[in-house]
């Protein structure tokens, strides 16, 4: 992280002063008020670029929440298939699962799967005892002081795919018990193929060898395992039955009717987990938002300082100008120039910034394509502009309150 924020600065600094060469060429054959401007900002450009990059990250902030809000989230969703489960049943019993079935055919929904499931607690790892207060990483503490949820299958599952070892078949002779562990897991508690799991499950000891590792692909929302067993073993075991579906919305009231006929059944509606997900996003981005906002107000004060600190300097150039037969409104439009370049900077390198680590959030932690938006930039520009220009003209405006001849007179 640190090495990345540095690694911004650097090619914010790099792009800033080959923006300011490019635009400086164009001065050439361009001596109005916008010439002016860019002069000023050539004759301070370490300055000026290191302001930009100041208000530039403090507002690339803001904007990346906005992206995550607005962009990511909904990017996500819509790359989710139609028929994507957006119910979830648990605590299915053995001997309910065919009038289920006959539920959802009467209801001319399809059928879905019907997982198998025990729960059990890790308890040893190659015979030597868990003991959870003598790790200190806290996810692997988490996840060892849980019960796992234990299924068994002869199919892998389509998003399901094997990246060690090897997964085994129903002609395979049976000589031991086998057990197949996601990967994640398996590096965080320390486990790899070869090793030996023991589970507790109801006071009975369910002991595994690790066969082969899984990398799974939670975003289909279908019942997926941690770790599942080859069949054989923990079928004898108190079982019952989880699995997910695909509710339209014009059938939404199926649920009170499932309810009614079988009140032993825990739903969970994915549907209204995503909108308080998003929900809570939106709040937390809210107070967020609140900080980077005083943080670019911070900012511009910050600018409107370092204006006041070179007062002097601009007070005797506004004098030179108006003594040659500069008009005050030439001078406030070159001002304006220099200020709304310097924003025009800043709104770049917030807008390049934020779209960057948009397409990094979406590509590596969201896993979805990342959609170009332009209204970043527009947003990123105009308040960039406009800020700058605002509390530049601020600062600036002790300056052309000095008569000419007064200032002329003390520097001589």
């Amino acid at each position: 992280v640190v090495l990345g924020f540095i690694g911004a600065i650097a090619v914010f600094g790099l792009l800033g002063w080959l923006l300011i060469q490019s635009l400086l060429l164009a001065r050439r054959h361009n001596a109005n008020a916008w010439g002016y401007g860019l002069a000023n900002i050539r004759r301070r450009i370490v300055t000026s670029v290191v302001q930009a990059i100041a208000l530039g990250l403090g507002l690339m902030a803001m904007l990346v929440l906005t992206v995550l809000q607005n962009d990511l989230l909904k990017d996500w969703q819509m790359s989710l298939p139609p028929e994507t489960p957006n119910r979830f049943l648990l605590n299915i019993q053995t001997d309910q699962l065919t009038s289920l079935t006959k539920f959802f055919d009467q209801h001319e929904m399809p059928e879905p799967t019907w997982y198998p499931m025990v729960r059990g607690r890790l308890t040893a790892i190659n015979g030597h005892p868990v003991q959870v207060e003598n790790y200190k990483d806290i996810r692997k503490k988490q996840l060892l002081n849980r019960e796992f949820n234990l299924s068994w299958s002869n199919e892998l599952q389509s998003d399901n795919e094997i990246t060690d070892g090897r997964w085994w078949s129903e002609n395979q002779p049976m000589t031991e018990s086998e057990i197949s562990l996601e990967e994640e897991i398996a590096r965080v508690i320390g486990v790899n193929i070869g090793d030996r799991l023991t589970f507790n499950i109801a006071d009975q000891l369910f002991e595994a060898t690790i066969t082969n590792l899984r990398k799974v692909d939670w975003d289909t929302f279908r019942v997926n395992f941690f770790a599942i067993a080859r069949p054989g073993y923990l079928e004898n075991y108190p079982t019952y039955y989880v699995t997910s579906f695909h509710l339209p919305a014009d059938k939404t009231k199926l649920l009170h009717e499932l309810i009614r006929e079988y009140p032993n059944l825990l739903i969970i509606d994915v549907a209204s987990v995503i909108e308080q997900i998003q929900k809570m996003i939106f709040q937390v981005s809210r107070a967020i938002e609140f900080v980077f906002i005083f943080t670019l107000l911070a900012g511009f004060v910050v600018l409107y300082a370092a204006i006041v600190a070179t007062q002097d300097e601009r007070v005797y150039e506004a004098a030179i100008f108006r003594t040659l037969g500069a008009k005050r409104n030439q001078l406030v439009r070159a001002w304006a120039s220099e200020f709304m370049i310097l924003g025009a900077l800043v709104g770049i390198f917030a807008a390049a910034g934020a779209t960057v680590l948009g397409y990094i959030i979406g590509k590596h932690a969201l896993h979805i394509p990342y959609s170009f938006n332009p209204w970043i930039w527009l947003i990123g520009l105009l308040i960039g502009m406009v800020g700058v220009m605002v509390a530049g003209l601020i600062g600036t405006r002790f300056t052309l309150a000095q008569p000419p001849l007064l200032t002329l007179r003390r520097l001589g």
